[in-house]
C-alpha cells in the first residue's frame, strides 16, 4: 500500500478469511469526494458502500439521494452499484404539508435507484418527530417490490428511558410487519 496524494492505493484488494469484506459508510462534502472515497473503499475490499442522506436538496443538491446515486453510477460498475446502499431520510425529503407528495418522491427515488442497479435502500425518519415518518411511509407504500430495491429500516436500542426503548421496539416490529 502507498499514499499518492490523498488517495491510498493497494495491490491487494482480495479479502482473506481473517479479513472478511465489510460495508463502509461514506460521508462526503461533495460529489467528487463521494466518488473518490467510494472507489477507494471498494478498491481495498469493501463489499459495499452506505451513502447517508444528511441534507436537503436545497442545502446540497449534488448530494441529494438521486443526484448522489447518478454520480456513483457514472463512476462505478454495475456490479459495484449493486453494493451501494443509499440512505433516504424523511427528515430531509419530507413535504410536511403533503404526505402523499413525500410518498411519491420516495417511490420515484426507489424506481430510480432500481434503474441504477441498487439492491437496497435504508429508509430513516431522521432525528426528531414528524407526522409522516418511516413507519407511516412503509404503511403507505404502493410501489410493488419488483419495481424497487429492498428497503431496510433503522432501530435505536439506546434510549435511556425504558418506556422509550419499548416504544422503539414496538415501532421496529411494526416496520418489519409492513412487509416492505
Amino acid at each position: 500500500s502507498a499514499f499518492h496524494g490523498r488517495v491510498l492505493t493497494t495491490t491487494s484488494a482480495t479479502p482473506t478469511p481473517s479479513r472478511p469484506k465489510m460495508r463502509a459508510e461514506v460521508f462526503a462534502k461533495d460529489t467528487q469526494s463521494l466518488v473518490t472515497a467510494s472507489r477507494l473503499l471498494l478498491s481495498v475490499g469493501a463489499r459495499g458502500i452506505n451513502v447517508p442522506n444528511k441534507a436537503t436538496v436545497a442545502q446540497n443538491p449534488e448530494l441529494a439521494p438521486a443526484a448522489a446515486l447518478h454520480s456513483l453510477a457514472a463512476a462505478l460498475s454495475t456490479t459495484e452499484m449493486k453494493g451501494v446502499c443509499p440512505h433516504y431520510s424523511l427528515k430531509f425529503n419530507n413535504d410536511a404539508r403533503d404526505p402523499a407528495s413525500t410518498l411519491r418522491r420516495f417511490e420515484a427515488f426507489c424506481e430510480e435507484a432500481a434503474s441504477l442497479h441498487v439492491r437496497e435502500i435504508l429508509l430513516v425518519s431522521g432525528s426528531g418527530s414528524r407526522s409522516f415518518d418511516s413507519l407511516a411511509c412503509l404503511k403507505a407504500l404502493t410501489l410493488p417490490a419488483e419495481r424497487r430495491p429492498a428497503i431496510g429500516v433503522a432501530f435505536n436500542p439506546f434510549f435511556p428511558d425504558r418506556a422509550a426503548r419499548m416504544r422503539e421496539r414496538a415501532r421496529l416490529r411494526q416496520k418489519l410487519n409492513t412487509g416492505a
